[in-house]
């Protein structure tokens, strides 16, 4: 008759009743005037995220760095003498919508492949294009 145990909402025995006896009455978090560790348990539920939605989170900023890398790598592919100034100010609004670091990482990035060696390699004049769009970002970023 006098053993009968809660049961909380998660299903889980209620241990109170046997912490009030080893403690000599209430818990210590009762004592002190504090909340009660059901609390505690939940705000820790909370804070966990499970591995599944941890994934998506990666892949979310994943896919954003793809975006951006695909973004640059389009002006990149589409400068000439006669758009130079248009590529530029679509540059500065990659600037404007994405951390500066993030930008000037994959134009680095793409600029460094593109004149590796290998069939990727860029001529003479489109080195000094990439140049004089660096060195216009510089001014205006």
């Amino acid at each position: 008759q006098g053993d009968i145990e809660e049961v909380d909402e998660d299903g889980q025995e209620d241990d109170e009743d046997d912490e009030d006896k080893e403690n000599g009455g209430g818990s210590a978090s009762k004592q002190q005037g504090g909340e009660d560790k059901g609390d505690d348990r939940e705000q820790v539920l909370q804070k966990y995220v499970p591995p599944h939605l941890r994934a998506q989170m990666q892949k979310g900023e994943q896919s954003a760095d793809a975006k951006l890398q695909a973004a640059v790598k389009n002006r990149l592919n589409k400068v000439s003498e006669g758009n130079l100034t248009s590529i530029t100010h679509e540059m500065e609004m990659l600037y404007a919508s994405n951390t500066r670091s993030s930008v000037d990482r994959e134009l680095a990035a793409m600029v460094l492949e593109l004149s590796g060696e290998g069939a990727g390699r860029i001529i003479g004049q489109f080195a000094a294009l990439y140049a004089a769009l660096v060195a216009a970002l510089h001014g205006l970023v």
